[in-house]
């Protein structure tokens, strides 16, 4: 992982160098310019920033711009416990969402920063497959298919899903089903697989954590899923495309001109394991 150090001084620099592990690599800039160069390079999965640089009225203001043309980079602070930080953090987080908070020589940096970057990427996931819902699902489901993409990052029932929803198990059956949608544990298995992609796109990702964040019950439990429904390996998938990949099949199943016919709602009783894994026929996508 490669992250842009918003760090000035030479003392601090070696300070927060020494405390990454290896699988972080800091590319340390001085002002909003060299930051907005490591930036637009695209190579930059988060932006690690001293509060003590940062919070300079010459630099922030610039910073808080760079920070809002790239929302999908987690912004962290490197922060001391003395009073000048925390009323400067204090007012920093009343005018942007921080991603992390490091506190100097307490935190492990290496493993905040890698949270910050792994929960930018789920809900980055996740904000394209509410898009994609709205793009292509009926106006009629997409409150109910959002309900179930959000909540499918962990293990979900058919039940669990309409309850959330605040209707009835029935009616989320028979909505989806006079929509012209695939039956609902289908759409489970589908959301659940869209989050694994997400993880698994992840730097140096396994399936073993994927499996232990998504609290599937075994890696061949995973590995199965995602074969019978999809026919890919993990490896398989990350080949084809990862996450976008499977997320241009899914928008395709939710469009109702897809020339399927709707289910009916006795074969999807509520009853079904979600995971157990139905052969699925899988939409094929121009690569």
């Amino acid at each position: 992982m490669i992250v842009a150090a918003l760090i000035g001084g030479s003392a601090d620099r070696t300070n927060f160098a020494g405390s990454l592990r290896r699988e972080i690599t800091a590319r340390f800039c001085a002002d909003s310019e060299e930051l907005h160069s490591l930036v637009a390079t695209g190579g930059v999965e988060a932006i690690v920033a001293d509060l003590g640089t940062v919070r300079h009225p010459s630099l922030w203001p610039s910073v808080r711009a760079i920070v809002d043309w790239h929302p999908t980079i987690p912004l962290v602070l490197w922060v001391s416990l003395n009073g000048n930080d925390m009323r400067s953090l204090v007012a920093i987080a009343a005018e942007i969402a921080l991603d992390a908070v490091i506190i100097r020589e307490l935190d492990d940096c290496s493993a905040i920063i890698a949270g910050a970057i792994r929960s930018a990427c789920e809900g980055t996931a996740t904000q394209n497959v509410v898009r994609a819902i709205e793009r292509r699902a009926p106006q009629s489901v997409r409150s109910l298919l959002v309900i179930g993409a959000r909540h499918a990052e962990r293990p979900l029932t058919v039940h669990a899903w309409a309850a959330r929803a605040g209707v009835s198990q029935r009616t989320l059956l028979l909505r989806l089903r006079d929509a012209g949608l695939p039956p609902v544990h289908q759409l489970i298995r589908w959301f659940r697989l869209l989050h694994v992609a997400a993880r698994l796109d992840m730097p140096k990702a396994t399936v073993e954590r994927v499996v232990e964040t998504m609290r599937f019950t075994s890696s061949a439990t995973l590995r199965h899923l995602l074969k019978r429904v999809t026919g890919l390996s993990p490896g398989a998938l990350r080949d084809a495309g990862g996450f976008d990949y499977l997320l241009g099949v899914v928008e395709l199943m939710l469009s109702p001109e897809r020339g399927e016919k709707p289910a009916s709602p006795s074969s999807d009783d509520g009853a079904h394991n979600p995971e157990a894994g139905d052969a699925v026929s899988i939409p094929r996508v121009a690569s």
